[in-house]
């Protein structure tokens, strides 16, 4: 009897699974619907940051849609060629749009490149680059002309998506052309979220060849506009920060990545947060300083940063022989991610450590001791090391040159110096910079009613002109 009883739940549990998903599907439509309804309501009413800020929330359609379903929905609204004049039955009930709608869509280039844009999205998710490059190029050829001001959101994410399948085809060297075209463009309309995007996929063009000094010159020669996302920014921080890094620049280089850190998104993009967190690792090594161990035990990167904590482990040891090690065993993973050079770097800090824990254990020894302790290949070669590092403040000592010792001297109190003042000067204009940048970043909350789905079109049009006209007062 139980067993008969259990098998007559399953059959319920699977009917009412399918209702389940029938009604999720026709909430995704009926939601896309909406979002559509609210951008051609921002596009009506010109309003720039209406369309950006309805524009956030277009990575929720792209998980939730197909591939499919959007190259049947910019099917309807194409670029170029005929309209569809009437629209089939199947298509109005799946979609919930009518003939009257899609006229009303037809007349916007905006909701036509979104659709498109959205096509290549899906395209990039599936692995077809080659198909998305090929419509990236179409959908860049015939949106490039068109002078709108509600366009320009529609227009940076339509060149970062295409950038990304000129990147995966190898075609982004050969395009730069093109996206320098298009940064004038954007500079003469004051397209400012544009100018971020293809400043941006410019610099990474350079970067990707190794190219540093031309990226220094393009990220030195143009101002990185303030009023955009924050992804963009950090984006564009990251890639000053390497540059920095790569022209032994470390200080400066720390405060980038730092700065590029707090911007990304805490929630989302573990990737680009990885990448910042490794070089951020090498550099805050170079400039002589231990990370902090809370950032190796994070718990989505802590696999990742394995070879990282391992570097650093043989670097605060002064251990050259296991530095070694560890780089011809990671030698892959590091290139990968660009570090090798910097790390190579590394080796003179290996010996900085080193020479800084034989300075606080011995008031006096011999400079051959000094070369077995710290693995050099000879006395002459620690003689040398250990001059630079007297001359750079990391030892207070003095070299007997005839009798081959090193005597340190005696250790004055640190707060006796100026150390600790320029120490809070240092943290003190770095906070007031971290507040200015908050202030800038604050966002207006005209628009934020426009990402809720629940009002209706007449109730949002009435509220982005009231919105409208008080703007103008």
């Amino acid at each position: 009897m139980e067993s008969s009883k259990s098998e007559e739940k399953e059959p319920e549990k699977k009917v009412e699974e399918k209702k389940e998903q029938k009604k999720k599907e026709k909430d995704i439509y009926a939601e896309f619907k909406h979002f559509l309804k609210m951008l051609a309501t921002a596009i009506n009413l010109k309003e720039i940051r209406a369309v950006a800020t309805v524009m956030k929330t277009l990575r929720i359609y792209r998980k939730a849609l197909t591939l499919a379903e959007v190259e049947e929905l910019s099917a309807l609204l194409p670029l170029d060629g005929p309209q569809i004049k009437s629209l089939s039955p199947e298509i109005e009930k799946k979609y919930h749009i009518t003939q009257s709608r899609l006229n009303f869509f037809t007349g916007m280039p905006e909701i036509q490149a979104l659709l498109q844009l959205l096509r290549i999205m899906k395209m990039l998710d599936s692995h077809n680059e080659k198909e998305a490059y090929t419509l990236g190029s179409k959908l860049i050829e015939k949106i490039k002309d068109i002078n709108r001001r509600t366009l320009d959101p529609i227009n940076a994410r339509a060149y970062y998506f295409y950038a990304i399948a000129c990147e995966k085809t190898g075609n982004l060297q050969a395009k730069r052309g093109e996206f320098y075209a298009g940064y004038r463009a954007a500079c003469l309309r004051l397209d400012q979220t544009s100018q971020a995007f293809l400043l941006n996929i410019l610099i990474r063009s350079y970067l990707n060849e190794n190219e540093y000094e031309q990226a220094r010159n393009i990220a030195s020669k143009t101002t990185f506009p303030e009023a955009v996302s924050n992804s963009q920014f950090s984006r564009y921080l990251y890639y000053n920060g390497r540059i920095k890094a790569m022209r032994l620049e470390y200080t400066e280089a720390e405060t980038r990545l730092v700065q590029a850190l707090g911007k990304a998104p805490q929630t989302s993009a573990k990737g680009f947060r990885l990448q910042i967190s490794k070089l951020k690792i090498v550099v805050e090594l170079l400039t002589g300083a231990i990370p902090e161990r809370s950032i190796f035990t994070q718990p989505d990167m802590r696999k990742q940063l394995i070879p990282y904590y391992l570097i650093t482990q043989s670097v605060r040891s002064g251990n050259l022989i296991s530095f070694g090690k560890v780089i011809d065993k990671y030698a892959n993973i590091f290139i990968a991610d660009k570090n090798y050079t910097l790390i190579q770097r590394l080796r003179h800090n290996v010996l900085k450590f080193g020479l800084r824990k034989i300075f606080l254990s011995y008031s006096r020894i011999s400079l051959a001791d000094i070369s077995k302790k710290l693995h050099m290949e000879s006395v002459q070669e620690a003689e040398y090391v250990i001059a630079k590092a007297i001359r750079d403040g990391v030892i207070d000592a003095t070299i007997n040159h005839k009798d081959q010792y090193l005597q340190t001297k005696q250790i004055i109190d640190i707060y006796s110096t100026n150390e600790p003042q320029s120490a809070f000067y240092k943290r003190t204009s770095f906070c007031n910079s971290l507040r200015n940048e908050a202030v800038k970043a604050l966002e207006s909350v005209y628009y934020k009613h426009l990402t809720l789905p629940a009002k209706g079109m007449e109730q949002i049009t009435k509220d982005a002109g009231q919105i409208k006209k008080k703007r103008r007062k």
